[in-house]
This record gives C-alpha cells, sequence and structure tokens, in this order.
C-alpha cells in the first residue's frame, strides 16, 4: 500500500489549481530543467470518483451508486468509469475500492502569483535555433557551438520587465566588444522584452565567449569553431567528408551552410577544408 500524501484545500473547487501566466520565471523548473513559465503541470488520482484528489471510501460508495446495467452504456466522460469500457459496474468498485486502500492523493500546487519583478527567462542565437547557452556548472560542447564563418555575430537575452540597458550592462571574456545593443519590447519567450547584442562578423570567432548579464549576475556561453560540421571542438578530413554527404539545400540542419546562405555548396566545402587542423579548447563554465 501507498502512504497517503498530504492534499492542500483549493481557495475554490471552480477555480484553477494553476494557470502559467501565475508563475514567475524566477529559476529552471526541477523537473523539466525549462524555465518556469515554459512549465505546467497535470494530475492523476486513480478512482477518485468524488472528484476531491483523494481516493476514500467515499469513492466506492459513490461507484456503487452510479452502477449501470449491461444495457445501460456510461457516457464518455464518465468519471465513473475508470477503465473506459463504456460501462459503470463491478470492475471501476474495485478501481476505486483499492484505491482507497492504498490511500492514492494528489498534492495540489498552487502557483504564486507574479510579482512583477525583473528577471532573465532566456538565452540563445536567433540564425541558430539550435544552439543553446551554456550555464554556470556545465561544460561545453556540440549544443552550445556555432559552425558558421563569420563567428558569433550575435546573441539575445529575454528579460520580463527589463528597462533600458547598454553595452556596459554586458562583460565579455576575451575582451569582445559589441557593436550594438538593441530591445524589443514583448518579442522574447512568453511575451518578455528581447535584448539583442551583436558583433562584427569575424571578430568573435575560434573561441568560447563567456557572457555575464551584470545587472542580473547571469552568466552563459556560446562557443564556435568555424567548418566543424561534427561540433566535437575540431575541424578535420571528416567534416569536408560531411559537407559533401549534406550538400544542396541547407534545410533545418545548417551545421555544414557556413556562410549562411541557405545552401550545403562548394563554399562551405572549402571553408572546412580551409580550416582543417583548428581546434576548440575544452571550456567549463
Amino acid at each position: 500500500a501507498c502512504a497517503a500524501a498530504s492534499v492542500a484545500s483549493p481557495k475554490d473547487a471552480t477555480e484553477p489549481r494553476y494557470t502559467g501566466d501565475e508563475h514567475p520565471a524566477t529559476t529552471a523548473n526541477a523537473i523539466t530543467g525549462l524555465p518556469s513559465e515554459q512549465t505546467f503541470y497535470f494530475g492523476h488520482v486513480r478512482g477518485d470518483a468524488t472528484g476531491d484528489l483523494a481516493a476514500t471510501d467515499a469513492d466506492p460508495t459513490a461507484v456503487l451508486g452510479g452502477l449501470r446495467g449491461s444495457n445501460n452504456t456510461a457516457a464518455l466522460d464518465d468519471a465513473l468509469d475508470f477503465n473506459r469500457d463504456g460501462r459503470v459496474n463491478a470492475f471501476d468498485y474495485g478501481i476505486a475500492r483499492d484505491a482507497a486502500i492504498a490511500g492514492l492523493a494528489i498534492v495540489v500546487l498552487e502557483a504564486p502569483s507574479f510579482d512583477g519583478q525583473s528577471r532573465v527567462v532566456d538565452r540563445g542565437i536567433e540564425s541558430v535555433p539550435g544552439v543553446v547557452a551554456l550555464r554556470p556548472g556545465g561544460t561545453g560542447g556540440a549544443a552550445n557551438t556555432l559552425t558558421t564563418a563569420s563567428g558569433i555575430t550575435h546573441f539575445y537575452v529575454d528579460v520580463i520587465n527589463s528597462g533600458a540597458h547598454t553595452a556596459a550592462d554586458f562583460a565579455f571574456s576575451g575582451g569582445a566588444a559589441p557593436a550594438s545593443v538593441s530591445i524589443l519590447a514583448g518579442a522574447g519567450i512568453g511575451g518578455s522584452d528581447r535584448i539583442t547584442v551583436t558583433f562584427a562578423a569575424g571578430t568573435v570567432a575560434s573561441t568560447w565567449l563567456a557572457i555575464e548579464f551584470l545587472p542580473y549576475s547571469d552568466t552563459f556561453a556560446f562557443g564556435h569553431l568555424a567548418g566543424d560540421t561534427k561540433r566535437d571542438g575540431s575541424v578535420d578530413f571528416a567534416d569536408t567528408l560531411a559537407v559533401i554527404s549534406q550538400l544542396g539545400p541547407a534545410g533545418d540542419d545548417t551545421s555544414a551552410d557556413f556562410n549562411a546562405d541557405g545552401q550545403v555548396n562548394a563554399a562551405d566545402y572549402g571553408i572546412a577544408r580551409d580550416n582543417a587542423g583548428a581546434s576548440l579548447p575544452d571550456f567549463t563554465l
């Protein structure tokens, strides 16, 4: 038998117990790893005929009160037809009885109200959607690395209630100097404000770029190695072969479209060939 879990009483039985709009994006959710505003929940209690989020003796009693004969079918959404066979019968009674013995229950998650506080909710590179920011404690890898010939030319940070920001709000490794900082209200994830930082082409290349967004003490990084089709931190003969195998329209996989022209062709082959022997050092943020 399972131990009974505690149940929080809802303020109003008709009131939603969770809405994504209420949940602040303070940290990544411990279960999903996603920012909090991207996380939502479903609940399940087997045999809960009364809908009180717990399996008790009242549930098999409720099933007995709703028994239907073999000629009386149950509605598709009948709360008492647990095995969904179109009948409310002894099988459903057994499910409710066994659940009541086990004392099954669901924990209600009450989402805190959004407090209007400014906070970072996402970081990325728009031109290469598959690349994600490396976060503190992580080791850089393929998911954090760009392969374009022009290097790291931009990144974005999505902030709820961002306010005004300039280049002085960012610190960069290796003395990188941004060319511009722009803010587009409501353009980020969940209606947050998108701050885009750009660099001149070729000025941040073949390196790891560590970034700190100073007002929020938010640190992340991206890597770059042109011609690294395999995204394994080194450019060799296998990368040129990978380019050949992908000749044609780039599609969703842009790892071999080094010049970002939408095609994998001889120009991309030349970039991989000319950069053969280059490597990206191991990096932990």
